[in-house]
């Protein structure tokens, strides 16, 4: 019995044992199930965190995208209204060109279908509105040689060809200017004629003979200092010197009285120049036809070669000068702008 209450005894610690390990486990599968909770607790929550922060991004980019795509399709916007108007203003432009265009060959269309109409211009239709177009060349001739040549002889000679070829047409309808164009030549015949050529001519000779003229010059300043102390070693200088004086006032008083003026020789430069500055004047004119100026010029080179030359050059060139003051140059050219005026009145 006795053993039997020590097996007993015995067994009863290792069920206990048993019973502890067993409570042992129990609560160790407790903790390690409460820590997988609480490990899906804070993935669940961080999952749901992070989608939350996920979708506030993915809501951000939506709107940024939608604030950029809104900017994009604005200016898009009013690049095409721009573009279409443009667009539409080209193509009005280009449609009302078209149109000119239709227009234009149009009439160039009929104008073709009268052409072909016409009957065909013959040989002399042909000689005839060539003669016209030639008669027309040579009154245009006439009037700018008369009025921007002042050139009477040229004018008459181009209005004489044009008469002679209205002449030769010999149609009635043309008498008119017939009539015209024979007062127009009687009217050229009475102009002055002037010899342009060999008054211009008998200028420059002068020009080139100016040089060769001799100034009314006084002494020098040493020939004069010199000959005052020649006169000064005797007793008669005295006279000679007071006597001198006497005579140089006596010039000066001329000079400012306007008579001859006496130069030096190192003025005589500026008297040539002046000379040929004269001559060069009514040279020019004679060429555009201005007698008073031509006349006036001619009057101050005589006056400037009496008064300030002398010698055989000087006596021919104021000859030549007097014979030149005899010309008459001035012209009055008349209207010759009637024929013109009917011929073109005639063609239209």
């Amino acid at each position: 019995m006795s053993k039997n209450k020590e097996q007993a005894m015995d067994e009863m610690p290792k069920e206990n044992d048993v019973v502890s390990d067993e409570i042992k486990v129990e609560s160790t599968t407790a903790k390690s199930g409460l820590i997988i909770w609480i490990a899906l607790l804070v993935l669940v929550v961080v999952n749901a965190i992070g989608g939350y922060w996920l979708w506030s991004q993915q809501q951000a980019i939506s709107t940024q995208v939608s604030e950029d795509r809104a900017d994009l399709v604005v200016p898009a916007q009013n690049d095409n209204i721009d573009y279409q108007q443009s667009l539409q203003a080209v193509e009005n432009k280009l449609q009302a060109t078209i149109t000119d265009l239709a227009a234009e060959q149009t009439a160039l269309s009929q104008r073709v279908a009268d052409l072909n109409n016409e009957q065909p211009l013959s040989q002399q239709n042909a000689e005839y509105y060539w003669t016209i177009a030639e008669v027309n060349y040579l009154l245009n001739v006439a009037n700018q040689r008369a009025l921007l040549a002042n050139d009477a002889q040229g004018a008459r000679e181009a209005i004489v060809l044009a008469a002679n070829n209205v002449e030769h047409l010999a149609d009635p309808r043309l008498q008119p200017l017939r009539d015209l164009l024979e007062e127009e030549k009687l009217a050229l015949a009475a102009v002055n004629k002037v010899d342009v050529e060999g008054v211009s001519a008998k200028l420059q000779s002068m020009l080139n003979s100016v040089d060769k003229l001799q100034v009314l010059m006084a002494k020098s300043i040493n020939q004069v200092d010199q000959e005052e102390e020649v006169n000064a070693e005797d007793w008669q200088g005295v006279f000679g010197k007071v006597w001198h004086e006497v005579k140089s006032l006596v010039v000066i008083r001329h000079q400012q009285e306007g008579a001859t003026a006496v130069l030096v020789p190192e003025q005589r430069y500026f008297l040539y120049q002046n000379l040929k500055l004269k001559l060069e004047t009514a040279r020019l004119a004679l060429l555009k036809g201005q007698a008073n100026v031509f006349d006036q010029s001619l009057v101050t080179s005589e006056q400037w070669l009496q008064q300030y030359f002398v010698g055989d050059e000087r006596d021919a060139m104021v000859a030549l000068i007097t014979e030149l003051k005899t010309e008459n140059i001035e012209v009055i050219l008349p209207d010759v702008s009637l024929s013109l005026t009917w011929l073109r009145g005639f063609e239209q």
